[in-house]
């Protein structure tokens, strides 16, 4: 690659003389111009070094033929030559020269020709030899780069499903007929795997266990499919899509579905090994094994590093001697690696830690396709396995996720998505008969979240995604008057007021990593951070004085909770068994706990005078739906079948029930003078589409 092609900028026909010097270089020295043990290392040296001088290996050379080899190689196309012409007629020059200075010798005859005038002989044919040896080549690789441009239709797009609900998660088969999605099905009741003829209207659906089955990938036949089941019996499971029972390939534990981090399965070309992601031995961190179907015994090919949630979304290249995979810090820190499965060596293709859901490799095995909001609308972009910058990839539009692309037949499926996330308030004094009828508060078309009412509940903050990025709003308790505080650009949310009303502190990524910023609740002076680790720093919340911060962090290698000052300083571990996310108690003698963000899970309360853990709310809540006021904590069973507020009583250790909701929604707060309750709820609509004739 020539050097603008690796920095990812335009490319022009000066690309090419840089590579006609690259060839030339070799021909000549029989050395390669740029050296390295890797392919990122290849692509250093081209930016940044200069190849050897070309004397050392050909001190017969005129000075005036490594002028031109020079002008050939300069990293900045404008100081290159600009044209093939202007080589050659340099060329042409040099060669002149050459036959005039033997010519001059005086040395014509055959009998009486120096061994000097041999050598420049022999230089000058090696030249010209050269020189027509290389431009054949470009020329008869330039006409068959423009044939085969040419003789592929332009591509087109069109949609496969369009049912209710969301398909997810497309895969092709190898020979791009068939199409495998998760789908609710008509009745909208359980995610299931379905099979459809593209080209046809009907389906098929595969699997109707009650547990949500999702992420298929096919057989290299196109006769079966491996997936993912959630539920108590989480594993990877595979079926013939002709019918058959189902057989259950390897079991996942009850914390493989952790958050952002979830498994994924990919099955090798040659049919003879699945990739996934899964919990390490540590039992904190996902890493990449692999399983070999004959005798399911698993290998595991990445490890744990320090301050990262895990490897996942693996992928095998076409030719099956790659894989590769997304590392994941925080939510929406992501680079992209690739595995080389020959020697185990990792070779890293991104580094700016940008936002980043699954990947598909293109049929050649060149370039790696994948989904991407690093602009601040999630499209399709694809990269090449040799690095440099990613690329949009035109044809895939707006809200696109989830690229998968066929073996054979030029097709590429993605899912289009369209996330709303509303801001959801009741008025739990005024309910009727023990019915909660919340109403929309702010409902606009962004994917709103977390909101949270100030101490004096005149203001609600919460976190948008209305500018592409997630960023800290204010409103009015109406909903009025929206203000932004932050312009990170930097996935920042879950904000919480200090019990003065005077801050917000929240957790974001300006650094690439997941830390905790505070901010003036006016917006009158920028957000600084209070964490800057590299460790995954995130849901922070006040203590009752307003003196200290918790957070969760991995930063002693699991999520414990940790606290500390909110003017700076040491930073405290509080749990030993796991935390995630926490709040203090009124009276600042207890915290209480969530250990992990998924599964849903009980309530613990640690004593802060002794560290003394005990389980509080035995209930399974999800990881923030739930809220510590003074004489209590409000929150919303998971394992219901219908949606209750409950309140559980510090004084008596009893629970009540506050009312049924209308609809499922997920608890966020509840005012100081508990009248009102703010709830949020993401609502997702996909469809899948389909790009014919995809390069």
């Amino acid at each position: 690659m020539s050097p603008e092609q690796a920095r990812g900028e335009d490319v022009d026909h000066r690309t090419d003389i840089w590579s006609f010097g690259v060839v030339l270089y070799e021909m000549i020295t029989g050395q390669l111009p740029f050296k390295g043990e890797y392919e990122q290392a290849v692509i250093y040296s081209i930016l940044n070094k200069a190849p050897e001088p070309v004397q050392k290996y050909r001190p017969d050379l005129a000075s005036d033929f490594l002028l031109i080899l020079n002008l050939t190689l300069d990293k900045q196309p404008d100081h290159r030559y600009q044209s093939m012409k202007d080589v050659l007629i340099d060329l042409n020059r040099i060669k002149r020269d050459q036959d005039k200075d033997y010519h001059k010798s005086g040395v014509v005859q055959k009998t009486e020709v120096s061994s000097k005038a041999k050598s420049q002989q022999k230089t000058g044919q090696f030249l010209w030899f050269a020189v027509a040896f290389t431009i054949i080549v470009l020329v008869l690789i330039s006409k068959f780069l423009l044939n085969k441009t040419e003789s592929l239709p332009p591509p087109k797009t069109s949609i496969l499903t369009s049912y209710e609900g969301s398909e997810r998660h497309p895969a092709l088969s190898p020979d791009g007929s068939k199409l495998a999605f998760t789908w609710r099905g008509i009745k909208q009741d359980n995610y299931d795997i379905y099979i459809k003829l593209i080209g046809q209207e009907s389906f098929q659906r595969l699997t109707s266990d009650s547990a949500d089955d999702y992420g298929a990938t096919w057989s290299n036949d196109g006769n079966s499919i491996v997936f993912i089941r959630d539920g108590k019996n989480a594993g990877i499971y595979r079926k013939s899509t002709l019918g058959a029972r189902e057989t259950k390939l390897h079991s996942f534990g009850q914390n493989a579905f952790i958050g952002e981090i979830i498994p994924t399965v990919d099955w090798s070309p040659d049919g003879e090994w699945l990739v996934y992601n899964d919990l390490d031995t540590s039992g904190q961190t996902q890493s990449i094994f692999m399983l070999n179907l004959t005798t399911l015994h698993k290998k595991q090919l990445t490890f744990s590093v320090p301050y990262i949630v895990g490897d996942m979304a693996a992928k095998f290249s076409p030719d099956g001697q790659l894989i590769a995979f997304q590392r994941v810090y925080s939510w929406g820190i992501v680079n992209l690696y690739i595995l080389h499965l020959k020697n185990g060596t990792l070779q890293q293709l991104t580094f700016d830690k940008k936002d980043m859901t699954r990947l598909a490799w293109t049929q050649n095995g060149k370039q790696i396709v994948f989904s991407s909001n690093r602009d601040g609308i999630a499209r399709l972009w694809r990269i090449s396995i040799k690095g440099g910058h990613p690329e949009i990839v035109e044809t895939g539009g707006q809200n696109a996720y989830h690229p998968s692309i066929s073996r054979n037949g030029n097709r590429l499926v993605f899912e289009t998505k369209i996330i709303k996330g509303y801001i959801w308030q009741a008025d739990i004094l005024k309910q009727e008969s023990k019915i909660i009828k919340p109403y929309k508060l702010i409902s606009l078309s962004y994917a709103d979240a977390f909101p949270v009412y100030s101490p004096d509940g005149k203001r609600i903050a919460f976190g948008s995604e209305r500018t592409g990025n997630s960023e800290i709003y204010t409103t009015n308790s109406d909903g009025t008057n929206p203000i932004q505080l932050t312009s990170l650009n930097a996935h920042s949310n879950v904000p919480r007021w200090s019990p003065s009303g005077e801050s917000i502190v929240f957790d974001s990524r300006p650094d690439g990593n997941s830390d905790i910023l505070i901010i003036d609740a006016e917006g009158a002076k920028p957000p600084q951070n209070l964490t800057k680790h590299p460790s995954d720093d995130r849901l922070p919340s006040w203590s009752a004085d307003g003196l200290s911060i918790y957070f969760g962090s991995n930063r002693s290698g699991e999520y414990q909770i940790h606290k500390m000052s909110v003017t700076g300083g040491n930073v405290v571990q509080i749990t030993q068994n796991g935390g995630f996310f926490g709040q203090e108690s009124a009276d600042g003698k207890y915290f209480y706990f969530i250990k992990r963000s998924n599964p849903p899970g009980p309530i613990y309360q640690i004593d802060l005078e002794n560290g003394k853990e005990t389980m509080a709310v035995k209930e399974e809540i999800f990881f923030t739906g739930w809220v510590v006021k003074t004489t209590g904590i409000y929150y919303i069973p998971a394992n219901r079948n219908e949606t209750y507020l409950e309140f559980y009583r510090f004084d008596t250790g009893t629970t009540e029930q506050i009312g049924l909701l209308e609809k499922w929604l997920i608890l966020s707060d509840i005012s100081n003078d508990a009248k009102h309750v703010l709830f949020w709820l993401q609502e997702t609509s996909s469809d899948i589409y389909l790009i014919d004739n995809f390069n």
